[in-house]
């Protein structure tokens, strides 16, 4: 029995430092997921998806490659279902983190144009900008309304008046996956206020998915009605994964102790 603890807590934390060097950003390395702005169903959760009451695990900028989701369209590069890479930004003081995915990046020209160098090896019929009635075809000297067509899993189509930008660094076009909540970019609306996410706005890229971890943490704080109506199919999945995980722990200790009797018969 004792060597099953010692064996259960060797791999438990082994597992913690294994997350924490792939991490490589300072503790806590996860984050929390209380709202659905990224999720691909709209009342249940899906393992792969960043979903409500999920958790994900979080990386230093500085050890990623960040890919946008036209980088990713152009490479076949996907992360939680979709193209391209989903990042946690800053939207300033006293407000929480958001987790979105990076669309495209826009170099700042200084002269009241854009440069969107990803779209070079994108389908030309998949974005188009218009400056005063006239179309700008040039991707490294956009300016006026840039719109791109047949977005994510639901083919949004998602647009902006680049006017709004002025005086922004360069920085990611970024917008949730959500097609029922989130068909805007983020800087179309309050939640980027007209400003790209420059690179030192990015607290982490997201890496990988900890499915339903949060769920006891928004139950408490938020109640058991803000979950059901986000994530209703939730609590059986926890409730099945719990089970499973607690016969196959005890079947472990039923395994290592029939082999310990049949060492000691084999030794008298």
């Amino acid at each position: 029995m004792l060597v099953a603890v010692i064996a259960f807590l060797a791999v438990v934390g082994g597992g913690v430092l294994s997350v924490a060097v792939y991490s490589g950003a300072p503790w806590p390395f996860f984050s929390t997921v209380d709202s659905e702005s990224m999720q691909h169903e709209e009342h249940e959760s899906a393992l792969g998806i960043i979903d409500t009451a999920d958790m994900v695990v979080i990386r230093d900028p500085g050890l990623v490659d960040i890919k946008c989701y036209v980088d990713g369209y152009n490479t076949g590069y996907r992360t939680f279902g979709e193209y391209g890479d989903v990042i946690i930004y800053y939207r300033g003081e006293g407000q929480n983190p958001v987790i979105h995915r990076a669309i495209i990046w826009l170099e700042n020209n200084g002269d009241g144009t854009w440069s969107a160098p990803s779209l070079a090896d994108y389908p030309s019929d998949l974005w188009s900008c218009v400056d005063g009635g006239v179309a700008v075809t040039d991707h490294t000297r956009l300016s006026g309304t840039f719109t791109m067509y047949s977005v994510g899993y639901a083919g949004k189509t998602v647009g902006i008046d680049l006017s709004m930008l002025t005086g922004s660094p360069s920085g990611y076009l970024t917008m949730g996956d959500n097609a029922t909540t989130n068909n805007y970019f983020d800087q179309a609306v309050s939640i980027s206020q007209g400003r790209l996410v420059s690179e030192d706005r990015i607290k982490a890229v997201a890496g990988f998915e900890i499915p339903w971890a949060a769920w006891l943490k928004l139950y408490l704080s938020k109640g058991y009605g803000y979950l059901e109506e986000r994530v209703s199919n939730t609590l059986p999945c926890i409730v099945i994964s719990a089970t499973t995980f607690i016969l196959l722990f005890a079947a472990a200790f039923i395994l290592i102790d029939y082999i310990g009797l049949r060492r000691e018969d084999e030794n008298p």
